[in-house]
């Protein structure tokens, strides 16, 4: 395979399409209970997801 990275995790995708984030992810991410998480869609169409809690921009970055 190429370009394959690090799995860090993998998890089922439960009813109404809710998925639970592996508790190694959401420390290593700082994700708190309550906090909104942004998925991002990169240049190479992966997903990639953020704390978006933890941006402080000031200008609302993520309108979630």
């Amino acid at each position: 395979m190429e370009n394959v990275q690090n799995i860090l995790g993998l998890t089922k995708v439960h009813g109404y399409g809710k998925v639970q984030i592996p508790a190694d992810i959401r420390k290593l991410l700082n994700i708190k209970d309550g906090d909104k998480i942004a998925f991002i869609q990169g240049e190479d169409k992966r997903i990639y997801i953020e704390n978006a809690d933890s941006k402080k921009t000031g200008q609302g970055k993520y309108s979630i």
